[in-house]
């Protein structure tokens, strides 16, 4: 039996009362056990089975209104999760055992094994609860076409939000090995960057040691601080990095190079969601997003997990949204408002880029929220 810090929680069904009290000594002989509920019969046990909680059922087989058989099928059929120990009157024959097993029993003793066998039975068919499970890390990463568009704007916003949401469940890394700005932006000062990462074996505890603390306590992993070769940060070490972080982090937020070489590829063919950012107020823009969304969906990740998002947008902008949707092939997930001075904070105040953050931040959460959002217009 796995370690467990409760007991045993046992249903016992026996017609005679000295039978009863027979099976709740011995189940109360030690800590492993204790005796939730007791019935008389079969309509007690499987009425009790359904109304209170319990692990396993001993069952003597011969309960009236239902045998031990019956109650034994019935409690396993409304009750999967109790497990039922049918106990037979003398010797348990091949063919009884046969049955019990049909029935759903997981195990089939005589009335004989009670003193010896009983306690080493239920310990034996007893499966502990398992712990709830821990939700998913979600892997975001953000790019666009081309540099200049605000992808790192975006990126460590929406890590920003995230965090405030999630507080030391999410981890920025900056992907960038040459001119990235999310170092500068966030001031982070002295970071280690991972370009300096040497080690055989990756795991987590190490790659915490790389980490940076932004001012909100946003755990934040630099590419490089000075010009490093474009593959300094290959696709094996890239790999590993996101699965080790995967362990300990809800989310995991990307700023992705706009460069379509292995690493890039590599990881975009990891993540869960892709946001590619775009403007309206070049017509080039638009044309890089479209054609990095044709060179990555769907060959490296699925269309539907692809976001749409126009950053930077003014009321002077000569594109509409319209036109970026049908040129690109995407709906838009948000519009970004422009938004100036953004060092040590992109969501600095209650601005409207801080609110169209927010709400990206909700869906990409999977926690939608109820405003609409905004127009973006200054």
């Amino acid at each position: 039996m796995s370690e467990r810090s409760e007991s045993i929680r046992v249903l016992v069904a026996a017609r005679d009362r000295a039978v009863r009290d027979h099976l709740r000594r011995v189940l109360t002989s030690t800590k492993d056990c204790i005796v939730t509920g007791v019935a008389v019969d079969g309509q007690e046990a499987v009425h009790t089975a359904g109304v209170r909680k319990h692990d396993v059922a001993v069952v003597m087989l011969d309960l009236p209104i239902y045998n031990g058989l019956e109650t034994t099928r019935m409690i396993r059929q409304y009750v999967p999760a109790v497990k039922g120990i049918l106990i037979g009157n003398g010797d348990v024959s091949p063919d009884m055992t046969k049955q019990a097993m049909l029935a759903g029993a997981s195990a089939c003793l005589s009335s004989t094994e009670i003193d010896s066998a009983l306690l080493s039975t239920i310990k034996d068919i007893y499966d502990p609860p398992m712990p709830p499970l821990a939700p998913p890390c979600n892997i975001i990463a953000v790019t666009g076409g081309r540099g200049g568009i605000g992808k790192s704007t975006v990126a460590s916003g929406l890590a920003l939000c995230l965090h405030q949401k999630f507080p030391g469940q999410v981890v920025l890394l900056d992907m960038y090995t040459q001119f990235g700005d999310i170092s500068t932006m966030l001031r982070i000062e002295d970071p280690r960057p991972l370009v300096e990462l040497q080690a055989e074996k990756i795991d987590l505890e190490l790659l915490q040691s790389y980490m940076s603390d932004h001012q909100s306590g946003l755990k934040v992993l630099i590419g490089s601080i000075v010009i490093s070769p474009l593959d300094a940060l290959g696709g094996d070490l890239l790999e590993n990095i996101i699965h080790e972080l995967k362990k300990g982090y809800r989310f995991v937020l990307i700023d992705l190079p706009p460069l379509m070489h292995e690493p890039v590829l590599r990881v975009i063919s990891l993540i869960h969601e892709l946001i590619i950012v775009t403007n309206r107020f070049e017509v080039q823009t638009v044309t890089d997003a479209k054609r990095l969304l044709d060179t990555v969906a769907p060959r490296y990740i699925p269309l539907e997990q692809v976001k749409l998002v126009v950053n930077r947008v003014s009321r002077h902008d000569s594109i509409s949204q319209d036109q970026i949707e049908k040129a690109v092939g995407v709906k838009i997930q948000a519009m970004l408002p422009n938004q100036r001075n953004l060092a040590g904070d992109p969501m600095r105040g209650n601005t409207k880029l801080a609110n169209a953050l927010h709400q990206l931040a909700n869906i990409l959460a999977e926690e939608p929220s109820q405003l609409m959002p905004d127009s973006g217009q200054e």
